[in-house]
């Protein structure tokens, strides 16, 4: 389900998404590979947060 909903992601959203949650990369790496502050790579990651918050309430089973 994840890797579906990442797909849905802009690249760069899903990119960090993956590093920081399935690859385990520090925020600093991940800031110096990309050439953007740290608090840059937190704010693409909070954006792709909210996205995926809703495509994942997509999946959700409904009832019970």
């Amino acid at each position: 389900r994840i890797e579906s909903a990442l797909s849905h992601l802009p690249c760069r959203q899903a990119d960090i998404v993956r590093k920081i949650y399935l690859e385990d990369q520090p925020l600093k790496d991940i800031a110096a590979n990309m050439n953007v502050s740290s608090s840059r790579v937190c704010q693409i990651r909070n954006d792709a947060a909210k996205k995926l918050q809703g495509l994942l309430a997509d999946f959700r089973p409904t009832g019970s």
